[in-house]
């Protein structure tokens, strides 16, 4: 029998440097504990060793902030995938 995690993932989408940038998307966040929020889904998942996936948005736009040639392009530091296809567990 299989058990009810064998179906899960924990689906991280656009936690990118650029969306934390307030000034270009405005201060008034309707989701103020988004980060602890995640962080505390993650050590859950990964106590558990369930599998963890990463979406990220990458802009071709010269002038965006969700580019992959630039930092504010990147995932949140303490949400980085590490090698070996995991997190920092």
């Amino acid at each position: 029998m299989s058990h009810p995690h064998d179906r899960c993932a924990f689906i991280l989408i656009n936690c990118q440097q650029g969306f934390k940038d307030w000034g270009y998307w405005g201060a008034n966040r309707n989701n103020p504990a988004l980060e602890h929020n995640l962080l505390q889904l993650l050590n859950h998942w990964c106590a558990h060793q369930l599998p963890i996936v990463h979406v990220v948005q990458h802009s071709r736009d010269v002038n965006s902030l969700l580019r992959r040639d630039k930092s504010s392009g990147e995932i949140w530091p303490e949400l980085t995938p590490i090698a070996g296809g995991g997190v920092n567990c």
